[in-house]
């Protein structure tokens, strides 16, 4: 609706004339506020709650017992004076979720927000965030988000939303985590809550097949002016996202000409090398442990998307007897990386077989890499 709206009625939502017009509303709903707020805070509330000024008061007055609750007026002077990189947690954040949130500004003058939702690493995410670190982290980010929109409202006289960008390339099972889940459901309820009618325009890219299915079930469920202003692309979203929004501010990986570097991603598959196993046969790859090593670490990292195979890891040393460092078993296909160690204290020959055999049909791809290492012993205390 608001960006329909934009486009048939360019004065739509100016910041005057919204004063002007729903004077009445907002002198009272601020008459009943536990404490002051400014013009455009308030209208935000009333447009999202329908102009029903009761419940605009009760919703505002829950919104600023949680500010204070979570000091979110000290949060906004500290993030107004801080850069993204060193807002709490930002920097374990970046290790396993590629995203900017301030990524330049949209045709219409929207801040704009990307996210490649189908990088996540949540098994790592979920091992170094709880619920309170993360939401540290969101309070600074929604915080700065609403400076933002503050002053490009200011700059244009219009209400000023965001433009949301997100990439489901690579989405699949391993995102599909309860725990996961219900973090990002508290996030967004909080974000729903406290800062309504933000939201300008979404760009769903990269929506693989089956999200149609779940985009016609959970539609429904969303106010009709939200769902006008969300577009579900698939594979062939380039010329759409051009025409919201210019190319030197748009990456490189969606179409645009920024190479800035600005939505980091570190490839899992950097450093490995492609192994395909045929079907009905195996593959070994060995690595040497040298006296030199000793006493030595061996570690390996394996990356295999779709299907399975049946993979172990034996140890020949050089004057004794063979053994088994990880007895032979199936490895279901998964994006995240799969990973090993083993501490060895005699030099020999390590090998990794990836065993085949049992498929006539398929062949199997396989990113792979090794590396011996030696332990540091630690002093005692």
């Amino acid at each position: 609706m608001y960006e329909e709206n934009m486009s048939l009625h360019p004065n739509f939502e100016v910041l005057a004339d919204i004063y002007t017009k729903y004077a009445a509303e907002m002198k009272a709903v601020r008459a009943q506020l536990t404490s002051p707020c400014d013009d455009i805070v308030v209208y935000r509330y009333l447009k999202g709650w329908k102009f029903d000024v009761p419940t605009t008061i009760t919703q505002m007055n829950n919104m600023l017992a949680w500010r204070a609750e979570n000091k979110m007026d000290l949060v906004r002077q500290q993030a107004a004076k801080m850069e993204v990189k060193d807002f709490p947690y930002q920097d374990l954040l970046m290790q396993c979720y590629p995203k900017n949130d301030f990524h330049g500004y949209d045709k219409k003058g929207q801040p704009v927000s990307v996210e490649r939702i189908g990088k996540l690493d949540l098994a790592l995410f979920l091992k170094l965030f709880t619920l309170e670190t993360i939401f540290e982290n969101f309070k600074y980010i929604f915080e700065k988000r609403a400076l933002l929109q503050e002053e490009a409202s200011a700059r244009s006289g219009k209400l000023i939303r965001f433009c949301r960008i997100l990439d489901l390339e690579g989405v699949g099972r391993q995102h599909l985590n309860p725990s996961g889940i219900s973090m990002l459901k508290s996030i967004l309820g909080q974000g729903t809550s406290n800062y309504p009618e933000t939201l300008g325009t979404m760009f769903i890219v990269n929506a693989p097949w089956a999200f149609s299915s779940i985009w016609a079930w959970i539609s429904p469920m969303l106010k009709e002016s939200t769902q006008k202003k969300i577009h579900v692309l698939g594979a062939d979203y380039k010329e759409v996202l051009l025409r919201h929004v210019d190319a030197e501010q748009l990456p490189a990986f969606l179409g645009g000409s920024c190479t800035c570097g600005c939505v980091p991603y570190i490839d899992p598959k950097a450093g490995m090398r492609e192994l395909q196993v045929l079907r009905g046969s195996s593959l070994r790859e060995t690595l040497e442990v040298k006296e030199e090593s000793l006493p030595a670490s061996v570690s390996w990292h394996l990356l295999m998307e779709t299907h399975d195979i049946q993979f172990s890891v034996d140890f020949k040393s050089a004057n004794g007897p063979a053994r088994v460092l990880r007895a032979g078993s199936r490895l279901l296909g998964d994006p995240q990386v799969q990973e090993g160690q083993h501490e060895l204290n005699e030099p020999g020959l390590v090998t990794f077989t990836f065993d085949n055999s049992y498929s006539w049909y398929t062949w199997k791809q396989i990113w792979f890499k090794a590396a011996v290492s030696q332990t540091v012993a630690l002093p005692a205390q």
